[in-house]
């Protein structure tokens, strides 16, 4: 449900990681959200999520139905802090690159100006 900045920061802050096993979604602002925060991203790889993590290096991504790989991650990870802290930086700097205002205001404008190319064809 919705919860508003302030709780979602506290929420973050306490974090080690967020682990999303949702069964259908589009792009959810709790990976960006978590992502900006640095913070180690585990998804399911439904809807669009699989555009907003590359799997193995801004966070991980597993079929609904691979409970193996899933496994396979978590073990992977635990105590493995450097491992943790890379994917979490790497995250971290997607997060500023792909969903900053600026970055998403250029990637707006860059859409329109290609459907607007495309209808001058």
């Amino acid at each position: 449900g919705w919860v508003n900045q302030d709780e979602i920061i506290q929420h973050l802050a306490q974090a080690d990681m967020l682990l999303m096993t949702s069964l259908a979604e589009t792009l959810p602002m709790v990976i960006a959200e978590s992502k900006s925060a640095g913070k180690l991203v585990i998804s399911s790889s439904v809807g669009g999520i699989a555009t907003m993590i590359e799997d193995g290096v801004d966070g991980y991504l597993f079929d609904l139905n691979d409970t193996k790989k899933l496994t396979d991650t978590l073990i992977q990870l635990h105590n493995n802090h450097p491992l943790v802290n890379r994917i979490s930086k790497a995250a971290k700097d997607a997060a500023l690159l792909k969903c900053s205002s600026e970055s998403v205001a250029n990637q707006t404008i860059t859409f329109y100006q290609q459907l607007l190319q495309h209808k001058q064809q």
